[in-house]
């Protein structure tokens, strides 16, 4: 039985223009020859060779090769275990930012063919594992994070960076407790914040406002069960934190370009397809 952050890790050179996805663990991605286009939400951006992309849980995005050869290594996180070994909050941060930024890229520079080696590395102790393979992978990927902080501690402001641990426990509380009613004041209070000074310093470190990720959460919470549960839509939106129904199918459709149920029909429909 497997006990590492590491749900599956690949490399591929095959041709890629996958539709809109999620996963249910955040997606790094390296991208050692060749280009990609990444859309996620209604954003594009593009990532060469020699560059890592972050892609987190909570947005579905859709990835397509512009140019070849192309190839790539990918690791999808097991998000519990991945909090878990990645406790500082300056890496887990990465993990939960808006991944429709271009700070979802990272040219690795110098630092590529280390990169390259890691991910190597990490490929070989998960596909055919022996002593220790486990703690040898959680390390392996403490230290993708470290260097890419490393990287991109310049572009973080001194003033935000001793209010790290601040953000992500707020992202904490919101995870275990976005089926309540919560409002910026009340979550403001109990960390005993302003609630102007918690709106700007979680929207400078994560790309979200408050409210975005906390809908987000709700949403990608009422997502997974519409595929993994046969829950009935009105179930499934109190069950996610949303109060009325009405309000949960907007949300949704704005967010996805489905109601729920169109949602659920559509995801059937594929998996029936990739069964035949």
């Amino acid at each position: 039985m497997r006990n590492n952050c590491v749900e599956t890790v690949k490399f591929s050179s095959a041709t890629i223009d996958n539709p809109l996805h999620f996963h249910h663990g955040a997606e790094i991605l390296f991208v050692e020859k060749g280009e990609i286009k990444v859309k996620v939400r209604d954003n594009t951006f593009y990532a060469g060779e020699g560059t890592l992309v972050f892609l987190n849980n909570l947005e579905e995005h859709q990835i397509e090769a512009v140019s070849y050869p192309y190839e790539r290594y990918y690791i999808i996180l097991e998000d519990t275990a991945a909090f878990k070994n990645l406790a500082e909050p300056e890496l887990l941060l990465y993990l939960r930012k808006n991944c429709s930024q271009n700070n979802r890229i990272v040219p690795l520079g110098e630092h590529r063919d280390e990169i390259k080696r890691i991910f190597e590395k990490i490929l070989v102790e998960f596909n055919y594992p022996t002593v220790l393979s486990d703690e040898m992978i959680n390390m392996l990927v403490r230290m993708i994070f470290i260097d890419i902080y490393r990287i991109k501690k310049a572009e973080v402001p001194s003033a935000l960076t001793g209010r790290m641990s601040s953000v992500v426990d707020i992202q904490n509380y919101i995870d275990e407790n976005f089926r309540q009613p919560l409002k910026i004041g009340d979550i403001a209070a109990m960390f005993y914040m302003d609630k102007y000074y918690l709106s700007h310093i979680f929207k400078s470190a994560t790309g979200y406002t408050v409210k975005e990720f906390l809908t987000l959460t709700r949403l990608n919470h009422a997502r997974k069960l519409l595929l993994d549960t046969s829950m009935k839509i009105n179930e499934i939106c109190f069950d996610s934190g949303f109060s009325d129904v009405n309000s949960f199918i907007g949300y949704f459709k704005r967010e996805y370009k489905y109601t729920p149920a169109a949602y659920r029909k559509a995801a059937k429909q594929e998996k029936e397809k990739d069964g035949k």
